[in-house]
């Protein structure tokens, strides 16, 4: 082979094993707390769509850390600062959650020079519920999507944009309704930043 040819080849090698690998991420159920947050450009492209559906927990589906999987699909662990993941039912039995239980301050040396944080993550036993697509909610066309307010997220400090229900993922159940100037609160909790996101479900 040419050095031209295996050139060519090595580069569509990459490019397959790059693309495969959040497919094998997933599918193994192997994210991490702040794996998205943190996306880079080297795990190939995610291509996010222009307006998220609305999904819900189906908490008359759930499965053990441990036990079998009966219906495979994307699963929420009833622990804070746990993720969601795919659990597959090529595999016998639920795996633990990944949680992050903590987060140390970066380190600035006298050269100015910053270090990244330190994110400790543990696999700690749980119940995984079934996340599903909200029936309810549909979009009525691309249009309307096109067209749709984009909403601030905001971070612990800033001041609230617009009178409405936000959470945040560093706390379950932290739904709540803030009025435009207010200040959106931090959480002490061992997820790290607090970031406020618009609910697109902004009944009481």
């Amino acid at each position: 082979m040419e050095r031209a040819d295996e050139n060519f080849y090595g580069e569509l090698l990459n490019k397959a094993v790059m693309l495969a690998s959040n497919i094998s991420r997933t599918e193994r159920a192997g994210w991490e707390p702040f794996d998205l947050i943190n996306y880079c450009d080297q795990w190939g492209p995610l291509d996010p769509p222009l307006s998220w559906p609305s999904y819900r927990l189906n908490r008359d589906i759930s499965v053990k850390a441990g036990a079998k999987i009966e219906i495979e699909g994307l699963y929420q662990p009833d622990l804070e600062s746990g993720c969601a993941e795919f659990l597959s039912s090529r595999y016998d039995v639920a795996p633990a959650a990944k949680v992050l239980v903590s987060v140390k301050a970066p380190l600035v040396s006298k050269t100015s020079r910053t270090f990244s944080e330190d994110e400790r993550i543990e696999d700690k036993s749980c119940t995984w519920y079934l996340v599903e697509r909200d029936s309810d909610f549909q979009l009525n066309s691309q249009e309307a999507v096109t067209n749709a307010p984009v909403h601030s997220r905001l971070e612990a400090g800033e001041t609230c944009l617009e009178t409405g229900f936000y959470f945040t993922p560093a706390k379950s159940d932290s739904r709540r309704l803030f009025e435009k100037g207010d200040v959106m609160p931090g959480l002490d909790t061992a997820y790290g930043q607090t970031i406020w996101q618009w609910d697109e479900n902004q009944d009481a």
